[in-house]
C-alpha cells in the first residue's frame, strides 16, 4: 500500500488547509542554554546541558540519541511538563514569548491549541477509562464526522475504534491514535516522540507522509523525537543529535547520516540494517533446526464479540496451522492488526479458540502454560510500578515455588543477572522500574522469564521501544541465550530487516491466517 499526501485529504480537514508560505520560514520556536538538573541534588549533574536550537514554521527538526539521552526530557521542558524535583534554567521561547515564564494555567491553555504532543507510551499517555471518542472530543468537539476524518488521516478507517477503549486498540492502532490527539485546530507546533515505534511498514509510511503533509502544506513546526533513521532519512529537514544531555552534533540529514562525526551516529552505521544488511548475530550452523515440531498449531480459530451485548462476533484468526522446531527463532511478521499478538495470546492460554494446540506431542490445557514463557513490547507496563524490580523478580518464586531451589533463591536471581549482563545493577533491586532505562527493563524482563526455566519463549515486538544500539545489544543476549541454553523462540515484529538477521524462518500473517513461508535463506538474497 502506497500513502500519497493528496490521498491522505480526499475528505477535506481541517488539517489540510493551507495557511499560506508567507510566514514558513519565521523562527517558531528558539530554545536558548536550556538546562536541568535535579533539585538539591548533591552531585548537581545536569540532565539537559546548555541546548539551543530554532525551530522554523513548516520545518521537520529530528531529535536522535540513545535511551536517555536527553530527548524527551527536551520535549517535556518545551511542554512545560517536567517533575517538580527539577529545576529548569535558560529561555524556550515561542513566538516571542519565553514559556518558562508562564505559570500552570498559562500553559495548559498553550498545549493542545498552540503545541500539540504525541507520546510515545500510549499505554500511560491515554486514558482507559475514557473511550476513544470521548478522548477525541476534548481535542475537536463533539462532531462525529470530523472524528471519523481525522482517524482516517491516520489509517483509522473503522469508525468502531470510537466506540471502544484504549485496550481494545492494538500496540500499533493505539500509537496512530495517540499521534490523531496531538492535532488540535490550529496547533503550531507537534511533537512527535517515537511516532512509528510498533508500526507495520504501511502505517509507517502513512505517518510519514502525514507528518510532510502538515509541516510542507499546513506549515506546522515539527519536532520529531525518533530512533528511526529511515523516517528522518524522509521526512526531517535538519538534525541534531543527543547524548548525556548535551547536542554532540547538528546538521543536515544527509550530513549526520551518511557523514557522521559523533561516535554514536557513527555506531548507528553499524547497527542499521540500512547501513549493514546482515549483522553476523547467528552462525550458518546455529540456523538448522531439529525436524521434530516444539509447537503445532491445528486449525487454529479465534474470535471476539464486539461488545457486550451483540452477538456479532470479530473473527481474528480462521483455519492457521503453523509448526516451531525445537531450536529454532521463528519470525511472524504483518501488518498492524492482523492476527500476531491474538495468536500470541491463544499459545499462552489468554484466549478462547477453536482447534488444537500441541506442545512437546502433547495436547495443551486451555489455562495455564507455565512451559511457554512471553517478554512483551513494553518493558515498563510489564512490570507494576509499585513494586520494586526484586518484588517482581521474586514473584516467579511465589506463582512457581517448585523453581526455587532451598535457600537459594536470592543466588539463583544473583546468576541470572550475570547471565543476562546486569550483575552491576545488583545493589538497586531495590528500586523502582521507572528508576530504570528502556533497555535495562527488557534485560529485567528476559531475567524474570529466565527465573522460571522456560526453554519456549514469545518475544512480542521486544525491541520496537529501543534505540538502534540497545536493539542490537538485546538481539546478541537472546542469541546467545539461545545458544546456550537451547531456547526456542517466536519472534513477532514488524522489522522485516531485524527479523532477516535473527530469525531461521519467517511466516508472514494477514487477515488472520499464515499466508507465505520466507526461509532465511530467501530473505537475505
Amino acid at each position: 500500500m502506497n500513502f500519497k499526501s493528496d490521498k491522505l485529504c480526499v475528505q477535506p480537514d481541517p488539517l489540510c488547509e493551507n495557511k499560506g508560505a508567507e510566514k514558513n520560514k519565521e523562527v517558531l520556536l528558539s530554545v536558548r542554554e536550556l538546562c536541568v538538573k535535579v533539585r538539591e541534588s548533591e552531585n548537581q549533574k545536569m540532565l539537559l546541558d546548555n541546548l539551543s536550537f530554532s525551530l522554523r514554521r513548516g520545518e521537520v527538526l529530528a531529535l536522535v540519541g540513545e535511551t536517555g539521552s536527553g530527548k524527551t526530557m527536551t520535549a517535556k521542558a518545551i511542554m512545560g511538563m517536567l517533575n517538580a524535583n527539577l529545576s529548569v534554567e535558560g529561555r524556550i521561547v515561542l513566538e516571542g514569548q519565553n514559556l518558562l515564564d508562564l505559570n500552570a494555567q498559562e500553559m495548559h491553555a498553550l498545549r493542545g491549541r498552540k503545541i500539540g504532543m504525541a507520546f510515545q507510551n500510549p499505554e500511560t499517555a491515554l486514558n482507559p477509562l475514557l473511550k476513544n471518542g470521548n478522548q477525541l472530543n476534548l481535542i475537536m468537539g463533539k462532531n462525529e464526522s470530523d472524528q471519523v476524518r481525522r482517524l482516517r488521516l491516520f489509517g483509522l478507517c473503522d469508525k468502531r475504534i470510537l466506540k471502544q477503549y484504549p485496550f481494545e486498540l492494538s500496540g500499533g492502532m493505539a500509537q496512530r491514535f495517540m499521534a490523531s490527539l496531538s492535532l488540535g485546530h490550529g496547533v503550531e507546533m507537534v511533537i512527535f516522540d517515537e511516532p512509528t515505534r510498533g508500526l507495520d511498514p504501511d502505517n509507517r509510511n502513512l505517518l510519514a507522509e502525514l507528518i510532510l503533509l502538515l509541516s510542507k502544506k499546513r506549515h506546522v513546526a515539527i519536532l520529531l523525537l525518533t530512533h528511526d533513521m529511515g523516517l528522518i532519512e524522509r521526512v526531517a529537514d535538519r538534525c541534531i543529535v543527543l547524548q548525556d544531555g548535551k547536542i554532540v552534533e547538528h546538521g543536515s540529514v544527509d550530513t549526520i547520516l551518511h557523514h557522521p562525526t559523533s561516535s554514536y551516529m557513527k555506531g548507528i552505521r553499524d547497527e542499521d540494517p540500512r547501513f549493514q544488511r546482515i549483522l553476523p548475530l547467528l552462525d550458518s550452523e546455529e540456523k538448522k533446526q531439529e525436524e521434530t515440531p516444539i509447537l503445532e498449531l491445528r486449525d487454529i480459530h479465534c474470535s471476539y464479540a464486539l461488545n457486550p451485548f451483540s452477538k456479532e462476533r470479530h473473527q481474528v484468526l480462521h483455519e492457521l496451522n503453523m509448526s516451531v522446531f525445537q531450536g529454532e527463532i521463528l519470525g511472524l511478521i504483518g501488518a498492524s492488526g492482523c492476527g500476531k499478538s491474538t495468536l500470541a495470546s491463544c499459545i499462552l492460554g489468554l484466549l478462547n479458540y477453536q482447534g488444537e494446540i500441541l506442545f512437546s506431542g502433547k495436547l495443551l490445557k486451555m489455562r495455564g502454560r507455565p512451559q511457554i514463557g512471553h517478554i512483551c513490547q513494553s518493558a515498563t507496563s510489564s512490570f507494576d510500578p509499585a513494586r520494586t524490580i526484586r518484588q517482581s523478580l521474586e514473584e516467579v518464586f511465589l506463582v512457581h515455588p517448585e523453581y526455587a531451589l532451598p535457600g537459594e533463591k536470592e543466588n539463583q536471581i544473583h546468576h541470572v543477572l550475570k547471565v543476562v549482563d546486569l550483575y552491576h545493577l545488583l545493589a538497586r533491586l531495590d528500586s523502582y522500574p521507572h528508576e530504570f532505562s528502556g533497555g535495562q527493563l527488557q534485560r529485567f524482563a528476559i531475567a524474570r522469564t529466565l527465573l522460571s526455566q522456560v526453554k519456549f519463549i514469545i518475544l512480542d515486538e521486544v525491541t520496537s521501544m529501543l534505540d538502534l544500539k540497545t536493539q542490537a545489544s538485546i538481539i546478541r543476549l537472546l542469541a546467545r541465550l539461545r545458544k546456550e541454553r537451547g531456547l526456542t523462540y517466536i519472534f513477532i515484529t514488524h522489522d522485516l530487516p531485524l527479523a532477516q538477521q535473527f530469525c531461521d524462518r519467517i511466516l508472514q500473517m494477514k487477515d488472520g491466517c499464515v499466508r507465505n513461508c520466507l526461509e532465511w535463506e530467501e530473505t537475505v538474497c
